[in-house]
């Protein structure tokens, strides 16, 4: 793929990923799709400790 043709591509699914994120369901907490990766971070493991996932931490 041409370099020029790789942005337009990276934007549309940028903005589908972040249409995919920011749902809302409920019980959950909204999801910080726009928050910092600490604020992100505690999220996963709030949602890894609910559904009882085991979660790898650093």
């Amino acid at each position: 793929m041409k370099p020029e043709n790789k942005i337009p591509v990276l934007t549309r699914l940028s903005d589908e990923m972040t249409a995919v994120v920011n749902f809302q369901q409920p019980g959950l907490p909204p999801w910080p799709a726009d928050g910092d990766i600490e604020t992100q971070r505690s999220s996963i493991i709030f949602l890894s400790a609910v559904s009882g996932m085991p979660t790898r931490r650093p």
